[in-house]
């Protein structure tokens, strides 16, 4: 199985948000010697309350940085949306060295 295939099967996972977040947890921390090496970033922006919302209930594994908060206004989160053509935020997503989506 592909890594894209592994994040497809976490992605996959229906009605249990947390348990497809713990999923990608697992295959992240696998791929550490990778050179390409995943993240799973979550993209917000200031003045939105579900994006706020959204970082609150992450906010234990931003800090220990399982999740990499991008603001969707700076320089690497612009480049984040226009790559993956994302329309919306707050977005969860796996990218690779080259902030494109895994999966």
């Amino acid at each position: 199985m592909t890594i894209s295939e592994e994040f497809q099967a976490c992605y996959g996972i229906e009605g249990d948000p947390e348990s497809a977040i713990e999923c990608a947890k697992k295959i992240i921390a696998r791929e550490k010697s990778s050179s390409c090496k995943p993240r799973l970033v979550l993209l917000t922006q200031e003045d939105c309350d579900v994006c706020a919302s959204e970082k609150a209930l992450r906010q234990k594994d931003i800090d220990a940085g399982f999740i990499h908060e991008i603001n969707v206004m700076s320089k690497e989160g612009k480049e984040i949306v226009e790559k993956n053509d994302l329309d919306g935020v707050p977005a969860m997503l796996v990218v690779d060295c080259h902030n494109r989506m895994i999966g």
